[in-house]
């Protein structure tokens, strides 16, 4: 019995750390966002071709990570506008790494539904910060 109990704690000490377990939520103009997936990505959207219009594609050494959000409130008045009148520099977001670099912001948009933002950092770093004013910081593990 003990040893049940004792792997049950462990069991819910590790989703308190997970991202994605929880429920991170990030309170912004547009309204409280729950994390549910983040990408590492060498192009934007993942499966457009380079001649798309539209595609965007990660400069040598870089890439691409998009943080994808659910809105919590996806009715209303104040859901006509889904990104709540914001742009790209309310956001006031950056993405942190591990050696202390800071990106800002390169794409962000939404629905009624969800919204997300993406970023262009150094490829290859094992982890990242989201760091948005007003919030907790959400560490983005690389899956």
């Amino acid at each position: 019995m003990r040893v049940l109990v004792i792997r049950f704690v462990i069991l819910l000490l590790s989703l308190a750390v997970l991202p994605g377990c929880g429920k991170e939520v990030i309170h912004s103009k547009a309204g409280d966002l729950e994390f549910q997936t983040v990408e590492y990505l060498d192009r934007y959207p993942k499966d457009c071709l380079d001649v798309s219009p539209g595609c965007s594609r990660a400069v040598e050494g870089y890439e691409i990570v998009v943080v994808t959000f659910r809105k919590l409130k996806t009715e209303g008045p104040d859901t006509a506008d889904p990104l709540g009148g914001m742009e790209i520099e309310d956001l006031g977001a950056v993405l942190r790494g591990p050696d202390g670099t800071e990106d800002k912001p390169f794409l962000f948009g939404g629905g009624p539904t969800e919204m997300f933002v993406g970023f262009t950092p150094k490829e290859g770093q094992p982890y990242h910060v989201l760091v948005w004013p007003g919030n907790e910081d959400l560490r983005l593990v690389r899956p």
